[in-house]
């Protein structure tokens, strides 16, 4: 406690060093992406802009969705999906807003009524 009063003036410098690293940790354990998707979510703070689907959708449950799982056990979880793609395979369960270029992509690849893929990343205008 001394050496605060008599360092008080390293406080303020210190907490806006640490301020971004505690948010991307904040952010890489709410979203659970990894360290460089995290980054890349900090940096766009504020630019980005997402649709999820309203009625059932968590991060949470969206987690719980593994490869093998059945397309029932997957409404089950999430509810019906915002769209469905190539022919019933890919559902989308989150879309940027209208003009957005960073958003939090959320989907599932369906192959055979089973889940194939589980996408849950943050979309950059580099991702494919």
């Amino acid at each position: 406690m001394n050496f605060l009063k008599k360092n008080w003036y390293y406080v303020i410098p210190v907490g806006l060093l640490a301020l971004p690293v505690i948010m991307i940790l904040f952010i890489s354990v709410s979203y659970g992406y990894n360290l460089d998707e995290s980054i890349a979510c900090f940096k766009a703070f504020g630019q980005e802009s997402t649709k999820f689907q309203a009625l059932k959708f968590t991060e949470s449950n969206f987690r719980k969705i593994e490869p093998g799982m059945t397309g029932r056990d997957v409404f089950e979880l999430l509810g019906v999906p915002l769209e469905r793609h190539d022919n019933d395979t890919k559902w989308v369960y989150s879309q940027p807003m209208s003009g957005a270029k960073f958003f939090h992509e959320r989907a599932i690849m369906m192959e055979g009524g089973k889940v194939t893929q589980v996408i849950c990343r943050f979309h950059t205008p580099e991702s494919k």
